[in-house]
């Protein structure tokens, strides 16, 4: 058996050209090779392990590829969560800002509709609870004749505005 060969890059660039017409590494054999090849100094054997070490190689070559690719895949998907965690976030403040605006605006509305006890709120007539009491159980009508009114499941019908002393 011959020493082991260097394989020189014109040698391998032949030998790849070769192996890439049969179909690649996988589909090519030695044996075909070594006939395409057509070099004297080489042997059947030189070829066979060539070809052994370039699938080898060939499968290195593809783990590699695709744990970079899952790695950056991997890094994608942390910036994409990091992404719609910062979203989320930011999204969350502006909701506690207008949460908080919303409630700063109702409480000085609040302010501006507080009253003094004995005072009215409208201007019009002091209502006493009890008139507001007899007016939730007997509705007033526009002229001001009491009457019990009753809706279609004879249920009262609470006035709301005489309740709060709207139409009093």
């Amino acid at each position: 058996m011959p020493p082991p060969m260097l394989w020189n890059a014109d040698r391998h660039r032949h030998f790849v050209h070769v192996v890439e017409q049969f179909g690649g590494e996988q589909r090519a054999t030695h044996d075909k090779n070594f006939k395409l090849m057509n070099r004297k100094e080489l042997t059947i054997d030189q070829v066979k392990t060539h070809l052994q070490s370039y699938r080898i190689t060939k499968q290195k070559e593809a783990i590699q590829a695709e744990e970079r690719r899952q790695k950056m895949i991997r890094q994608m998907n942390e910036w994409e969560t990091k992404q719609h965690l910062r979203r989320y976030e930011r999204l969350l403040k502006t909701a506690e800002c207008i949460q908080n605006q919303q409630k700063r605006v109702q409480q000085e509305e609040m302010k501006g509709k507080r009253i003094k006890f004995g005072e009215s709120s409208n201007k019009r007539e002091e209502v006493s609870c009890k008139s507001l009491y007899q007016s939730s159980r007997i509705g007033l009508n526009e002229s001001g004749n009491d009457e019990d009114q009753k809706d279609g499941n004879n249920g009262e019908i609470l006035s709301l505005e005489l309740t709060l002393g709207l139409k009093y």
